[in-house]
Formats: structure tokens, sequence, C-alpha cells
């Protein structure tokens, strides 16, 4: 020890719990608590009835008095401020001003977790893998066993992309399912249909006070039909947006694209009308999937136009800060963001991570 300090007791701890189930101590502790019993001194392993470390914990997190602050506004100069979007990078400026701050203006990225496991993001994005090659293998027409082909192609990209044999054994079902539903679904929505673009990039340029923007997509899928028309399709394995939610400007994606593709911004595809906006749910449960639609995109576009031109206006202005969150009544933090606004501090919500 430093300066010849010495202790006259050590106490060596680990956690009971990890998280909410019961913490394994390590094999470390487990040899040392085997010799300590061997050499008849178990009650070194023992905590002291009296100890009083729980309380002090405690009180670290009640402190008596407090700083009440409020949530983080940064406001960057006007030449820092993005004028490309994306559509996704829109519904973000709506939701979480602050993050579209950290990502775009501080360009910071949140690290992949060291324990990373797969789940619903890599099954998402394996379902969109392969609606995309089934779609550009049969753009207009469906094969006869299209049900059989798509199984086929599911269980073909597990096999490739998923190691762990117990995730792919819960998966296969679901995909099964889907794969059916699909193919059923599409025989339903295909009529007068003559082709459809998978994957497709756009983009779309306007001004707001004379100021240029850019707006750019990529959108899952835009159908083709025999009367000039087209239909804007978005795959959601999770739940998908209500079309009430993004008439009130929350996830305005879908909106967003169609007024691409009303500007001719898809490459490939002439400018036409949008005649409908689709998501499509893809869960494999019971039902598989689920379609939810808007027609007569006109209006829809209208006001989103109008609500956007708003919205990048309000930026143009200094004092508009990038709030953490714009929407008090429904507070969304995700992690890694949530925690750099350090949301804690000042949204006074409950946060699992504090009973861990």
């Amino acid at each position: 020890f430093a300066q010849g300090f010495c202790a006259d007791t050590v106490f060596l701890t680990y956690t009971n719990k990890l998280g909410n189930a019961p913490a394994i101590p390590s094999r470390w502790v487990l040899r040392l608590r085997a010799l300590l019993e061997a050499a008849d001194m178990p009650q070194l392993c023992q905590s002291p009835a009296d100890t009083p470390w729980a309380h002090w914990a405690n009180i670290l997190d009640k402190p008596t008095d407090f700083l009440p602050c409020q949530q983080p506004n940064p406001k960057p100069p006007l030449h820092r401020r993005a004028t490309t979007f994306s559509a996704t990078g829109i519904e973000k400026l709506l939701k979480e001003p602050y993050r579209h701050f950290a990502e775009k203006i501080l360009h910071l990225r949140p690290l992949e977790p060291i324990d990373h496991q797969i789940g619903a993001a890599e099954r998402g994005s394996l379902v969109h893998d392969v609606l995309e090659s089934f779609i550009k293998a049969y753009p207009e027409k469906l094969p006869e066993d299209g049900q059989g082909i798509l199984v086929d192609m599911f269980e073909k990209a597990l096999s490739e992309n998923i190691e762990d044999v117990s995730i792919c054994a819960f998966w296969q079902p679901q995909l099964k399912r889907i794969a059916h539903w699909f193919i059923s679904n599409e025989q339903n929505i295909r009529e007068n249909h003559i082709g459809s673009q998978v994957e497709i990039e756009g983009d779309y340029s306007f001004e707001v006070n004379d100021q240029k923007y850019t707006l750019k997509a990529r959108a899952d899928r835009i159908d083709i039909f025999n009367d000039g028309h087209t239909r804007i399709i978005d795959y959601k394995t999770g739940v998908p947006p209500s079309f009430i939610e993004t008439a009130k400007n929350f996830s305005p994606q879908l909106i967003l694209e169609a007024i691409i593709a009303q500007a001719g911004g898809f490459k490939g595809i002439t400018k036409a009308p949008v005649d409908a906006l689709m998501y499509i749910k893809l869960s494999g449960g019971i039902p598989p999937g689920e379609v939810r639609f808007a027609k007569n995109t006109a209006k829809l576009t209208e006001v989103t136009t109008e609500g956007l031109s708003q919205l990048l206006a309000r930026y143009q202005k200094i004092e508009q800060g990038y709030l953490a969150t714009s929407a008090p009544a429904r507070p969304e933090f995700d992690r890694e963001y949530g925690y750099l606004s350090r949301w804690r501090e000042w949204a006074h919500l409950y946060d699992e991570a504090d009973s861990k």
C-alpha cells in the first residue's frame, strides 16, 4: 500500500442480483468459499448482519436537496444546421430534435454493444432482404408455387445468416406463416398491377425562405399500375404507425416518400400521382400479417408539404434549439441518445435501469 497504509479489515463484495435475476458468483469466489469452508472458517464468506451498505446505497439515490434542471436545448449556428434530410430524419427532428442534433451536427454514433444479441432488428432485416429478392425476381406476375418458393428463400436466408440454431428454430415457423400470408395478400393487391420497384432511392429539392433543402428517401417498394398511378409500400415487422398518427406528423415517412414520387424524384419511375400508401405488417404471429393503407393521398401530401416547410422555417431561427423531446405528452427516449441528453436528471420518469 502507498505510504505504508494498511487496512485492518478488507471486505470483498459482489452483487447478489443482476437485473431482476440472481447473480452467479465467479469461479474465483466459489473456490475461495470452498477453501474457507474446508479451513472451518465459513463465517468469513457471510455478510455481517448489521452491514450498512444497502442503507448507504439508498442514501446516494435519495439526496436531501437538488437543483432542478431544464432539458438540454442546444442552439448551434445556422450555418451548422442540416439542409439535407432523409424521410426518417424528418421524423427524428419531429420527435427527438436532440437526437438529430447529436447525429447530424455533432456527428455522434453509439458504439455497438459488446454483448449484442440477435433480435428484432436482425429479424426485420432478414425479412426485408428476402422480400426484396422475391419482388425483384417476380416484379410483374407471381410464380405458380409462390408460397413454396418464398418459404425456401426464408429458410436459405436463415441458414446463411443465423448461426444460433435455437433462434432458427424459433423464427422458422414465423417466417413460414409470413410467406403463406404474404403470397395470399399479393394475389389480392396486384390487381391492375404491371410491375414493382424495390429498395429504390429518390430525392426532392425545394426551397424554404430562399434556403435550399434536399429530401431523400429509400422506399421499400413502389408498385406501378396500368393507369399510370403508383402505390408506396413499407414493410414493418414491428408495430406500424397508424395513418391517424401520421396525419399528426409524428411518423410522416410514407407521405414524404409520396411527395418525392409525385415530383418524379425516384429513379426509374416517371412522375405520377400516388394513389395509395400502405403499411404491410409482417409479424409471423396469428394473424401473420396486417395491411394498413390510406387512399387519395393528395390531402395528406398537401398538409405534410406545408408542415415540412413550417418545420424547417422554425429551425432557420437561431433561437430555435434542439430539445430532447418536442412532444411532452408522449416522451420517447431511446437508450443511446436519450442517455446522452441525461434525461433522468430532468424528465422525472421511471427508468428500468434504475432497478438493476
